[in-house]
């Protein structure tokens, strides 16, 4: 699965402005039309576990220092679109090292139906 073009229009979104959820909910409003809510705890209920392969707007969700607290957004060829505090918002391999050992768990909005799987 090859990038999505979309990816480019978000690449270098400053890190001040949206920071990984509110990138996310960006993306996925624009994209997607849909509103995800601006408490991430309030939409758990909207969200499915996935195992590979995945597909493009699947949530990546990773610990950091123990705390599941980063997400990106799958965007093809096993890169990530996320935001990053001195990186702003980069494509990026979520299967270098750094990325691999935090990697919590992928999700799949519920909306999204069996029919993209």
């Amino acid at each position: 699965m090859k990038i999505a073009p979309w990816t480019i229009k978000y690449v270098g979104i400053p890190y001040n402005e949206y920071d990984c959820y509110t990138l996310t909910r960006k993306i996925i409003k624009e994209q997607l039309k849909i509103d995800l809510p601006i408490d991430p705890l309030e939409n758990r209920c909207l969200w499915r576990e996935v195992q590979k392969p995945y597909k493009y707007f699947d949530v990546l969700m990773f610990r950091v220092r123990s705390f599941p607290v980063h997400i990106g957004i799958y965007v093809g060829d096993g890169k990530m679109l996320h935001s990053l505090p001195k990186a702003n918002a980069v494509i990026e391999d979520f299967k270098k090292q750094y990325w691999k050992d935090r990697i919590l768990s992928v999700y799949r909005l519920r909306c999204i139906g069996k029919e993209n799987e």
